[in-house]
């Protein structure tokens, strides 16, 4: 017999988001400093760089 649930995730406000991103951004920093080829790593920065600035864009936007 195999149990099984379900379970409904929160949607994220978009401040929530923004400061999820900030987290990542400074966990991969930490990352660049170690690696020995940091370029994906800054690649992926960039990437979340960039949707940050969307987000803040919209919250700004909102209010």
């Amino acid at each position: 017999m195999t149990k099984t649930t379900s379970t409904l995730e929160r949607v994220k406000t978009p401040e929530e988001t923004a400061n999820s991103i900030e987290w990542q951004i400074k966990a991969l920093e930490k990352l660049v400093a170690k690696a020995k080829n940091p370029y994906p790593i800054q690649g992926k920065i960039k990437k979340l760089n960039a949707q940050l600035e969307d987000i803040k864009f919209q919250i700004h936007l909102s209010r």
